[in-house]
C-alpha cells in the first residue's frame, strides 16, 4: 500500500441507457485493462460488495483510492440478467501524471492563413 499516492483502476464511468453507471472505457495499461475481463458497457453493482449509489461523482469517489489497495467490483454484462454478473478484484496501480503535449497546427499552405483553428481561405 502507498498511503497518500493516488491510485487508479484505469476504469472511465458514465452512465448506460437506462442511467446505470457503466464503463465508459478503459486506460490502457492500468488494472482494469491489464486483467481483460471488464469491458466498456459493463454495469457496476457494487463495490466491495456494497450497492453503488445512483450519483455518479459519488460512484467515482468510491473508486478512488490509495495505489496498491485491493477493491472487489462486481459487474453486470448482460442487462438485469444474473447469469450476467461477475466480479473483479483490482489493485489500484499509481497515477502516472503524463506530460501535457501540446500539439500545435500543421502550417497553413502557401497563400492561406489560420481562421478558426485551421488553415482555410479567409477571404485574402
Amino acid at each position: 500500500v502507498m498511503r497518500g499516492v493516488r491510485g487508479s483502476l484505469g476504469l472511465g464511468m458514465g452512465r448506460d441507457e437506462v442511467g446505470n453507471p457503466a464503463v465508459s472505457s478503459l486506460q490502457e495499461g492500468m488494472p482494469a485493462a491489464l486483467d481483460g475481463r471488464v469491458k466498456a458497457g459493463d454495469v457496476l453493482l457494487r463495490i466491495n460488495h456494497q450497492p453503488i449509489p445512483r450519483d455518479l461523482a459519488k460512484v467515482v469517489e468510491l473508486l478512488k483510492g490509495d495505489a496498491g489497495t485491493q477493491v472487489k467490483l462486481t459487474f453486470n454484462r448482460i442487462y438485469l440478467s444474473p447469469a450476467g454478473q461477475f466480479e473483479v478484484t483490482l489493485v489500484r496501480a499509481p497515477l502516472k501524471d503524463a506530460p501535457k503535449e501540446i500539439k500545435k497546427p500543421p502550417p497553413a499552405p502557401q497563400g492561406t492563413r489560420l481562421c478558426g483553428g485551421g488553415p482555410r481561405m479567409c477571404g485574402i
